[in-house]
């Protein structure tokens, strides 16, 4: 699982966003609300991350929103969360 928080950009002070959206580290920036361009935006930074296996697409994902297993020690000590779960 993978969190942002979904924000506009008034903040930006009159800043126009390329595409009409911005990600940050765990933040997704709107020009304004609009539920249809929140999914596309995740969908296309789904579609785009590529990766040998899971483990690294999730990394690379991990750089955009907050992922349930970052940071995750497992009991042996690896970062690799189980996946027979």
């Amino acid at each position: 699982m993978f969190d942002f928080t979904v924000c506009t950009a008034s903040s930006l002070a009159g800043q126009r966003l390329p595409k009409g959206f911005e990600f940050q580290r765990g933040n997704l920036l709107v020009e304004r609300w609009d539920h249809g361009l929140v999914r596309r935006a995740v969908a296309d930074l789904c579609l785009q991350t590529e990766g040998a296996n899971w483990s690294e697409v999730a990394q690379k994902l991990s750089r955009y929103g907050r992922w349930e297993f970052e940071d995750y020690a497992g009991v042996d000590g690896g970062t690799e969360p189980d996946s027979a779960v």
